[in-house]
């Protein structure tokens, strides 16, 4: 109703009543496209702040890689060293774990990437 009787209003005025009338237009259709420039960048900034955050499963996933990482590079120092010292044989049997953490780490570095990009997509 207010569109048809704005619509009557506006033929039936004279020139300079319209040009009033374009103005009034103007200046709301102007508010109105700021204002709902104003919600996305706010509804971006809200989206931008969840997808910068870590959840908490990636900062598990972190820390146990790291400790993963640890593991192996102080068994291979303790490994280095017994070889220095001419114990070969534990310090082959260090490099079996070695090899053995390393595969559980690929594993566990394969599936979590996985997970990732399902998460993702």
């Amino acid at each position: 109703a207010r569109v048809a009787d704005a619509s009557r209003k506006f033929k039936s005025a004279t020139r300079r009543s319209r040009q009033a009338i374009e103005r009034d237009m103007l200046r709301f259709l102007t508010s109105l496209a700021n204002d709902a420039d104003r919600k996305i960048m706010r509804g971006q900034k809200r989206i931008d702040i969840v997808a910068a955050a870590p959840s908490e499963k990636e900062v598990q996933r972190k820390s146990r890689l790291e400790s993963v990482n640890d593991k192996i590079s102080d068994t291979l120092k303790t490994m280095e060293t017994l070889g220095e010292s001419g114990h070969v044989e534990d310090s082959e049997k260090l490099l079996k774990d070695v090899e053995k953490t390393s595969k559980r780490k690929r594993r566990f570095t394969n599936i979590s990437e996985g997970r990732r990009k399902t998460e993702i997509y």
